[in-house]
Order: structure tokens, then sequence, then C-alpha cells
């Protein structure tokens, strides 16, 4: 996870709709995260507000048969 200029940012935490199970996903000080997710269409909700200057944003992520996806996700201030 980056902000609009690329800097990492740490701390905010990762969601996936529609996933019932309570994870605490949280990105470190790299802005990076792993969670393992269904393959398919699936949606990330990114909250920073920890922060408190940036946007609560949901991507989608098209997560494939096999193997592992990296995405890089930017949010925004607000």
């Amino acid at each position: 996870v980056l902000d609009e200029n690329g800097e990492p940012i740490e701390g905010c935490l990762i969601a996936v709709r529609g996933d019932t199970r309570e994870l605490a996903i949280v990105t470190d000080a790299s802005g990076m995260f792993s969670v393992g997710i269904r393959r398919g269409s699936q949606h990330i909700t990114v909250n920073c507000e920890k922060h408190q200057i940036y946007q609560k944003e949901e991507f989608p992520v098209q997560v494939p048969e096999t193997g592992t996806i990296e995405q890089t996700f930017t949010v925004h201030r607000k």
C-alpha cells in the first residue's frame, strides 16, 4: 500500500469483502501485507484511518487459479 507519492504506508487495515473470518491484516513498514483469499474476482478494502489523512478505498482484484498475486494499491488523501 502506497500513498500518492509512492511512499509505503504502515498500519493500514486490510479487509476482503465477504470474508467472514476475523483476520487482523495490517501493512508493515514497507506497506506490504499478505492474505489468503479465494480465487476469482475479489474486493480488497484498505483503511489507513490511523493516519487520519487517507480515504478508505476499495480495489477490485482478480486472483488467478494458481500461484500468488502481487499488486500495488495507492490510497489518496481525503
